[in-house]
């Protein structure tokens, strides 16, 4: 189903589409899209789809009433629940720009996150490159010494490996929540999310070995910046990683790949101690809000996602 909730002008001709997945998350969603209206970039030039993955919250209502007011294009699909790899290509399909930008529906993007991606497609004007752009924590929120260490050190983006680099691997560091590609590229590789991935643990990193192995080139624009706005505590971050590693085991079926060696450390026999997890747990805990303790956060985040692999996927 598509519910065009505003035109806007140059229906047909825009640059820029921005695809985002939603399930169940008005309250960030309106938050998102609030800030993409705030773009530094011609509103004409760009529209948001958003593809509801089966909301039973409200979204659709949502988006009715914030378009009166949006004066952005806003295309509204909505679909049966079936992750947001499906919902995704939903999007990719209906996009009319000639580039798409993916982001989260919990991101808040910076007012020169449009300019920031288009620039760099001027200046990487090949069909194969891609523009990867960075996420931090707002500074709305109260950010854990856990949460740091998760953005750049831990398993949630790992900036922290870039370093300085403007070229990074199209596999490892094909993040869609906030990363554009040229929709001519998408197409003529014939390459969509695999819909298998009913969460979103490994479909976009898939996406990112397969556009690799089409030539995907992957650019770093540190100034292409977004933010996650909500508070993540350990224990949201182990059941996440439980998740993840129930879905590692897909990706290494599609790609015949390993696990990584970050995961696959002798703690596949370390972890096997509930006893030794559930020490490195509460120590884990008590220095959450305190100080950086790399050692014990990766240990916790290894055995949750160690035991999600070790699970048959749901």
């Amino acid at each position: 189903m598509i519910i065009v909730l505003e035109d806007g002008p140059g229906m047909d001709n825009f640059i820029i589409s921005i695809v985002i997945p939603t399930y169940n998350r008005k309250e960030i969603l309106e938050k998102c899209l609030r800030s993409l209206r705030g773009q530094d970039f011609r509103r004409a030039d760009y529209e948001i789809i958003i593809v509801d993955d089966g909301s039973s919250d409200g979204t659709g209502t949502l988006l009715d009433k914030l378009s009166k007011g949006l004066d952005v294009a806003l295309r509204y699909f909505r679909q049966e629940n079936k992750g947001p790899a499906a919902a995704r290509n939903l999007g990719i399909k209906n996009a009319k720009g000639s580039i798409i930008l993916f982001l989260g529906d919990d991101i808040i993007a910076a007012a020169g996150l449009l300019k920031e991606h288009y620039n760099w497609h001027v200046q990487y004007p090949r069909n194969n490159y891609a523009v990867l752009g960075h996420i931090s924590w707002s500074k709305e929120i109260r950010v854990s010494p856990f949460m740091q260490w998760l953005e750049n050190g831990g398993p949630q983006f790992a900036y922290g490996q870039i370093k300085d680099k403007t070229e990074v691997d199209a596999e490892g560091f094909f993040y869609s929540s906030n990363i554009s590609l040229k929709k001519q590229f998408l197409f003529s590789s014939n390459a969509f999310f695999d819909e298998a991935f009913l969460r979103a643990a490994y479909e976009d990193m898939e996406l990112g070995h397969r556009l690799k192995k089409s030539g995907l080139i992957l650019k770093y624009n540190v100034n292409a910046l977004a933010y996650h706005e909500h508070y993540t505590p350990l224990s949201a971050a182990c059941r996440r990683m439980e998740m993840v590693g129930r879905y590692s085991r897909l990706f290494c079926e599609k790609t015949g790949s390993k696990p990584s060696d970050w995961f696959a450390r002798p703690l596949w026999r370390e972890a096997a101690s509930r006893l030794k997890f559930g020490v490195y747990y509460l120590r884990a805990k008590y220095y959450e809000t305190r100080s950086i303790r790399e050692d014990i956060f990766k240990y916790v985040m290894e055995y949750c996602f160690i035991r999600g692999a070790r699970k048959t996927r749901k």
